[in-house]
């Protein structure tokens, strides 16, 4: 005669409204999680971009004093390398991962998207199955 889910509105709105607050419950965590992942994508990124920087810095510093200064009258002249291969190395690492977390998941957006519709076509069957007399 009616449909279940009009039935169940009218005897039962509180149901309905427990549903759609978890729905809101879900979605807010779900968004939660993908700010918190965009968050942590963007300061990788940042600090990669701080690591090349001062690598560059380092090197060109390192170039300008063996432009200056004989080899022979440094006291530590390893430090001309080792100084500039740190935070590139840093920037290299952070490269990698950043690149090894963008291929081995899907996006935070895509993410949120997927779960929510994976509860819209469960609720659907659901809703389709009560319907069947």
């Amino acid at each position: 005669m009616f449909h279940p889910l009009i039935k169940l509105l009218v005897t039962h709105p509180e149901m309905l409204a427990n549903h759609v607050a978890a729905y809101a419950r879900l979605a807010t965590v779900q968004a939660d999680e993908a700010w918190a992942q965009l968050r942590r994508a963007a300061l990788l990124r940042a600090v990669l971009g701080v690591a090349l920087l001062l690598g560059l810095v380092f090197a060109g510093c390192a170039l300008l004093v063996l432009a200056a200064l004989p080899l022979q009258s440094l006291n530590a002249p390893w430090l001309l390398v080792a100084v500039p291969c740190v935070p590139l190395l840093t920037a290299a690492a952070l490269a990698l991962r950043i690149r090894h977390e963008s291929l081995s998941g899907k996006g935070a957006l895509d993410t949120l998207r997927s779960t929510l519709q994976q509860q819209f076509d469960a609720d659907a069957q659901l809703l389709s199955e009560a319907a069947r007399p």
